[in-house]
Protein backbone atom coordinates (compact mmCIF):
# COMPACT_ATOMS: atom_id res chain seq x y z
CA UNK A 1 0.00 0.00 0.00
CA UNK A 2 2.82 2.38 0.86
CA UNK A 3 4.50 1.69 -2.48
CA UNK A 4 1.25 2.40 -4.33
CA UNK A 5 0.80 5.74 -2.52
CA UNK A 6 4.37 6.73 -3.32
CA UNK A 7 3.81 5.86 -6.98
CA UNK A 8 0.63 7.95 -7.06
CA UNK A 9 2.48 10.90 -5.53
CA UNK A 10 5.24 10.64 -8.13
CA UNK A 11 2.61 10.62 -10.90
CA UNK A 12 1.12 13.78 -9.39
CA UNK A 13 4.54 15.44 -9.39
CA UNK A 14 5.05 14.48 -13.03
CA UNK A 15 1.69 15.97 -13.98
CA UNK A 16 2.57 19.15 -12.09
CA UNK A 17 5.84 19.50 -13.98
CA UNK A 18 4.06 19.02 -17.30
CA UNK A 19 1.39 21.55 -16.37
CA UNK A 20 3.87 24.19 -15.26
CA UNK A 21 5.76 23.94 -18.53
CA UNK A 22 2.71 23.89 -20.77
CA UNK A 23 1.33 26.92 -22.58
CA UNK A 24 -2.19 26.18 -21.34
CA UNK A 25 -1.20 26.46 -17.71
CA UNK A 26 0.97 29.53 -18.26
CA UNK A 27 -2.04 31.25 -19.81
CA UNK A 28 -4.22 30.48 -16.76
CA UNK A 29 -4.40 33.77 -14.84
CA UNK A 30 -5.65 34.05 -11.30
CA UNK A 31 -8.09 36.94 -11.32
CA UNK A 32 -8.41 38.42 -7.86
CA UNK A 33 -11.59 40.44 -7.39
CA UNK A 34 -10.55 44.00 -6.52
CA UNK A 35 -12.15 46.77 -4.54
CA UNK A 36 -14.77 48.91 -6.34
CA UNK A 37 -13.86 52.57 -6.71
CA UNK A 38 -15.39 55.05 -4.32
CA UNK A 39 -15.90 52.54 -1.50
CA UNK A 40 -14.45 53.36 1.95
CA UNK A 41 -11.71 51.05 3.14
CA UNK A 42 -12.41 48.35 5.69
CA UNK A 43 -10.82 45.23 7.08
CA UNK A 44 -10.13 42.39 4.65
CA UNK A 45 -9.43 39.03 6.31
CA UNK A 46 -9.95 36.92 3.20
CA UNK A 47 -9.58 37.44 -0.57
CA UNK A 48 -11.51 35.92 -3.45
CA UNK A 49 -9.98 34.72 -6.72
CA UNK A 50 -11.26 32.98 -9.82
CA UNK A 51 -8.87 30.74 -11.74
CA UNK A 52 -9.69 29.40 -15.20
CA UNK A 53 -8.50 25.92 -14.14
CA UNK A 54 -9.12 25.78 -10.39
CA UNK A 55 -12.38 27.70 -10.33
CA UNK A 56 -13.22 30.08 -7.49
CA UNK A 57 -11.24 29.94 -4.26
CA UNK A 58 -10.64 32.08 -1.18
CA UNK A 59 -7.35 32.96 0.47
CA UNK A 60 -6.72 33.51 4.17
CA UNK A 61 -3.30 34.66 5.44
CA UNK A 62 -1.51 33.30 8.51
CA UNK A 63 -3.46 30.04 8.64
CA UNK A 64 -2.71 26.40 7.92
CA UNK A 65 -3.66 22.90 9.08
CA UNK A 66 -1.56 20.23 10.73
CA UNK A 67 0.62 17.80 8.82
CA UNK A 68 -1.30 14.94 10.41
CA UNK A 69 -4.53 16.10 8.74
CA UNK A 70 -2.92 16.71 5.32
CA UNK A 71 -3.55 14.26 2.48
CA UNK A 72 -0.33 15.22 0.69
CA UNK A 73 2.82 17.11 1.74
CA UNK A 74 5.57 18.26 -0.60
CA UNK A 75 8.69 20.32 0.15
CA UNK A 76 10.53 22.77 -2.08
CA UNK A 77 7.45 23.84 -4.04
CA UNK A 78 6.51 27.46 -4.62
CA UNK A 79 2.95 28.78 -4.29
CA UNK A 80 2.15 28.23 -7.99
CA UNK A 81 3.28 24.60 -7.92
CA UNK A 82 1.31 24.02 -4.74
CA UNK A 83 -1.85 25.28 -6.46
CA UNK A 84 -1.10 22.98 -9.40
CA UNK A 85 -0.82 19.99 -7.06
CA UNK A 86 -4.31 20.70 -5.74
CA UNK A 87 -5.63 20.99 -9.30
CA UNK A 88 -4.22 17.58 -10.26
CA UNK A 89 -5.88 15.99 -7.21
CA UNK A 90 -9.29 17.22 -8.39
CA UNK A 91 -12.12 16.64 -5.92
CA UNK A 92 -9.67 15.04 -3.47
CA UNK A 93 -8.25 18.50 -2.79
CA UNK A 94 -10.75 20.83 -1.14
CA UNK A 95 -8.10 23.17 0.26
CA UNK A 96 -4.36 23.65 0.41
CA UNK A 97 -1.76 25.59 2.36
CA UNK A 98 1.55 27.07 1.29
CA UNK A 99 4.18 27.70 3.96
CA UNK A 100 6.98 30.02 2.93
CA UNK A 101 10.59 28.99 3.44
CA UNK A 102 14.00 29.11 1.79
CA UNK A 103 14.42 26.48 -0.93
CA UNK A 104 13.46 23.03 0.31
CA UNK A 105 12.12 24.54 3.53
CA UNK A 106 8.98 25.73 1.75
CA UNK A 107 6.05 23.39 2.24
CA UNK A 108 2.87 22.53 0.37
CA UNK A 109 -0.01 20.76 2.14
CA UNK A 110 -3.31 19.61 0.65
CA UNK A 111 -6.44 18.40 2.42
CA UNK A 112 -9.67 16.72 1.28
CA UNK A 113 -12.10 18.79 3.36
CA UNK A 114 -13.11 22.43 3.74
CA UNK A 115 -12.69 24.93 6.57
CA UNK A 116 -15.90 24.03 8.40
CA UNK A 117 -14.48 20.62 9.36
CA UNK A 118 -10.77 21.53 9.50
CA UNK A 119 -8.88 22.50 12.64
CA UNK A 120 -7.04 25.58 11.38
CA UNK A 121 -3.97 26.80 13.23
CA UNK A 122 -2.20 30.16 13.19
CA UNK A 123 1.17 30.42 11.44
CA UNK A 124 2.56 33.73 10.20
CA UNK A 125 4.49 32.15 7.32
CA UNK A 126 1.48 30.22 6.02
CA UNK A 127 -1.37 31.00 3.64
CA UNK A 128 -4.51 28.90 3.52
CA UNK A 129 -6.54 28.49 0.33
CA UNK A 130 -9.96 26.85 0.07
CA UNK A 131 -12.30 26.28 -2.88
CA UNK A 132 -15.70 27.94 -2.59
CA UNK A 133 -17.18 24.49 -3.30
CA UNK A 134 -15.51 23.15 -0.14
CA UNK A 135 -18.02 25.10 1.96
CA UNK A 136 -21.40 23.46 2.46
CA UNK A 137 -23.63 26.02 0.76
CA UNK A 138 -24.05 28.47 -2.13
CA UNK A 139 -21.89 31.59 -2.60
CA UNK A 140 -23.19 34.82 -4.11
CA UNK A 141 -21.98 38.40 -4.53
CA UNK A 142 -24.45 41.04 -3.37
CA UNK A 143 -25.04 44.66 -4.48
CA UNK A 144 -23.41 45.83 -1.22
CA UNK A 145 -20.09 44.44 -2.57
CA UNK A 146 -19.96 41.77 0.14
CA UNK A 147 -19.75 38.02 -0.41
CA UNK A 148 -22.36 35.70 1.10
CA UNK A 149 -22.76 31.97 1.51
CA UNK A 150 -26.09 30.40 2.40
CA UNK A 151 -25.30 27.33 4.47
CA UNK A 152 -26.88 24.05 3.46
CA UNK A 153 -28.45 23.29 6.85
CA UNK A 154 -30.39 25.23 9.47
CA UNK A 155 -28.80 26.03 12.85
CA UNK A 156 -29.63 27.49 16.23
CA UNK A 157 -28.48 31.07 16.80
CA UNK A 158 -25.23 30.34 18.66
CA UNK A 159 -24.39 27.45 16.35
CA UNK A 160 -24.99 29.70 13.33
CA UNK A 161 -22.49 32.27 14.63
CA UNK A 162 -19.90 29.60 15.34
CA UNK A 163 -20.43 27.92 11.97
CA UNK A 164 -19.82 31.18 10.10
CA UNK A 165 -16.76 31.93 12.25
CA UNK A 166 -15.26 28.56 11.28
CA UNK A 167 -14.92 29.85 7.71
CA UNK A 168 -11.96 32.29 7.62
CA UNK A 169 -13.04 35.90 7.19
CA UNK A 170 -16.77 35.13 7.56
CA UNK A 171 -19.38 36.18 10.11
CA UNK A 172 -23.12 35.85 10.62
CA UNK A 173 -24.78 38.66 8.64
CA UNK A 174 -24.68 42.20 10.03
CA UNK A 175 -26.41 45.07 8.18
CA UNK A 176 -24.63 48.40 8.60
CA UNK A 177 -25.78 49.84 5.27
CA UNK A 178 -29.04 50.25 3.40
CA UNK A 179 -27.71 48.04 0.59
CA UNK A 180 -26.93 45.20 3.01
CA UNK A 181 -30.29 45.54 4.73
CA UNK A 182 -32.15 45.47 1.41
CA UNK A 183 -30.21 42.45 0.19
CA UNK A 184 -30.69 40.53 3.43
CA UNK A 185 -34.43 40.91 3.83
CA UNK A 186 -35.15 40.29 0.13
CA UNK A 187 -32.70 37.45 -0.40
CA UNK A 188 -34.20 34.52 -2.32
CA UNK A 189 -33.13 31.33 -0.56
CA UNK A 190 -31.60 28.53 -2.62
CA UNK A 191 -33.44 26.15 -0.28
CA UNK A 192 -36.83 27.94 -0.27
CA UNK A 193 -36.39 29.21 3.27
CA UNK A 194 -37.97 32.34 4.73
CA UNK A 195 -36.25 32.99 8.07
CA UNK A 196 -32.55 33.80 8.39
CA UNK A 197 -30.65 34.55 11.54
CA UNK A 198 -29.31 38.09 11.77
CA UNK A 199 -26.33 38.70 14.06
CA UNK A 200 -28.55 40.94 16.15
CA UNK A 201 -29.96 40.88 19.66
CA UNK A 202 -32.09 43.07 21.86
CA UNK A 203 -30.18 44.86 24.65
CA UNK A 204 -32.93 47.04 26.14
CA UNK A 205 -36.62 47.75 25.86
CA UNK A 206 -36.08 49.83 22.71
CA UNK A 207 -32.48 49.01 21.81
CA UNK A 208 -30.79 46.35 19.71
CA UNK A 209 -27.14 45.62 19.05
CA UNK A 210 -25.24 43.94 16.21
CA UNK A 211 -22.81 41.13 16.85
CA UNK A 212 -19.81 43.45 16.44
CA UNK A 213 -21.00 45.53 19.41
CA UNK A 214 -22.49 48.44 17.46
CA UNK A 215 -26.01 49.66 18.03
CA UNK A 216 -28.70 49.51 15.36
CA UNK A 217 -28.65 52.82 13.46
CA UNK A 218 -30.08 51.82 10.06
CA UNK A 219 -33.82 51.24 9.67
CA UNK A 220 -34.65 51.16 13.41
CA UNK A 221 -38.36 51.18 12.52
CA UNK A 222 -37.88 47.84 10.78
CA UNK A 223 -36.69 46.13 13.97
CA UNK A 224 -39.62 44.67 15.89
CA UNK A 225 -39.27 45.74 19.53
CA UNK A 226 -42.70 44.55 20.63
CA UNK A 227 -41.38 41.61 22.66
CA UNK A 228 -40.88 42.25 26.35
CA UNK A 229 -37.82 40.13 27.11
CA UNK A 230 -34.34 41.57 26.77
CA UNK A 231 -31.79 39.63 24.65
CA UNK A 232 -34.29 38.14 22.29
CA UNK A 233 -32.57 37.10 19.10
CA UNK A 234 -33.69 38.28 15.70
CA UNK A 235 -34.29 36.68 12.35
CA UNK A 236 -34.74 38.45 9.05
CA UNK A 237 -38.02 38.28 7.20
CA UNK A 238 -39.06 40.21 4.11
CA UNK A 239 -39.59 43.81 5.22
CA UNK A 240 -38.65 43.47 8.89
CA UNK A 241 -36.41 41.92 11.53
CA UNK A 242 -38.52 40.03 14.07
CA UNK A 243 -37.53 38.43 17.35
CA UNK A 244 -37.24 34.68 17.75
CA UNK A 245 -36.17 31.97 20.20
CA UNK A 246 -32.40 31.29 19.90
CA UNK A 247 -32.89 27.52 20.14
CA UNK A 248 -35.00 27.40 16.98
CA UNK A 249 -33.28 26.18 13.83
CA UNK A 250 -33.14 28.87 11.16
CA UNK A 251 -31.36 29.39 7.84
CA UNK A 252 -27.92 31.02 7.83
CA UNK A 253 -26.22 33.58 5.60
CA UNK A 254 -22.54 34.04 6.37
CA UNK A 255 -20.95 37.29 5.24
CA UNK A 256 -17.39 37.98 4.05
CA UNK A 257 -15.52 41.09 2.91
CA UNK A 258 -12.96 40.13 0.23
CA UNK A 259 -12.99 43.65 -1.26
CA UNK A 260 -11.96 45.31 1.98
CA UNK A 261 -14.80 47.85 2.04
CA UNK A 262 -16.25 49.38 5.19
CA UNK A 263 -18.66 46.86 6.67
Amino acid sequence: MEGKQKFQQEIILLVVVVMLTSEAFLLSPVAEIVQPSGQPLGQRNVSFSNDTLMGAFLTAPNLTFSRDSATLIRFGFDNCKCRAVCFTLGSECKAWSFIEGEGEASECRTINRGPETTNLINMTSATYFFRDSSVGGFYTWAPDHLLYVELEYVYRFQDAKERCAKIPGHRLTIAHSNDTYDFFIHYKSRYDRTYFWANLKKTGSREAQWGDGTNVTHQPNFVDMSGGDVEQYFVGITGQYIYDIPDDGRAVLCQANPLGIEW
